[in-house]
């Protein structure tokens, strides 16, 4: 993936970091939204897994403490390189890619078999430990040539083993799932959405 190479290769300018992590917010903004509403769906369905997801949830919204959630403390880190995360608007700021990951997402978890939308899930999960790493790695070298006190607690918690959690658990709802080749096929499904959102944030960032 294009964009996991040059986080983990360049040192990046201000203006390039704040285009990336400004269409990661985005993207991670419509995700939370979205992962509600599979949440809640699981819970109607009384899918097996869904106290597995749940715990996924939880730990994506802080914990019960709105300070640790995650995307407020994406939105922190973004502040404090020179963007207000509160005066971006979806309509308006996010990129195509963003838009298509938001469609297919929907797609996956809305209209799909539940099984589907956990196979997709399960595969966001497996490859957020690599794609966090190398935000981690960009953002630490920024820091370098441009010290300040800024709070990187978004990005050490998701380097640091968080995605591996998330991904156990997943693959204890994969084990759940009464139709596996849904699951599978919803797997291979999140590969592609993956995929066309890094190209997409990379093509507007880098190229």
């Amino acid at each position: 993936m294009k964009l996991l190479q040059v986080l983990s290769s360049r040192n990046l300018t201000r203006e390039e970091l704040q285009k990336w992590i400004t269409q990661w917010y985005l993207a991670a903004w419509m995700h939370k939204i979205l992962l509600l509403s599979f949440q809640a769906r699981l819970i109607k369905e009384r899918h097996p897994a869904f106290s597995l997801l749940a715990a996924i949830t939880s730990d994506e919204l802080g914990l019960g403490d709105p300070n640790k959630n995650h995307l407020v403390l994406l939105g922190i880190y973004l502040q404090s390189i020179g963007v207000n995360p509160e005066k971006l608007e979806y309509q308006n700021d996010a990129i195509p890619s963003i838009q298509k990951f938001k469609d297919d997402t929907t797609n996956a978890w809305v209209t799909k078999p539940s099984d589907f939308g956990l196979g997709t899930m399960r595969y966001f999960e497996e490859v957020g430990d690599e794609i966090h790493k190398a935000f981690l790695q960009a953002v630490q070298r920024f820091e370098k040539t441009n010290p300040a006190s800024r709070n990187l607690s978004y990005f050490t918690y998701h380097g640091s083993g968080a995605e591996e959690h998330h991904a156990e658990l997943l693959q204890q709802a994969k084990r759940l799932c009464s139709n596996q080749l849904d699951e599978k096929t919803g797997y291979e499904f999140g590969k592609t959405i993956v995929t066309e959102l890094l190209e997409g944030i990379y093509l507007d960032s880098f190229a």
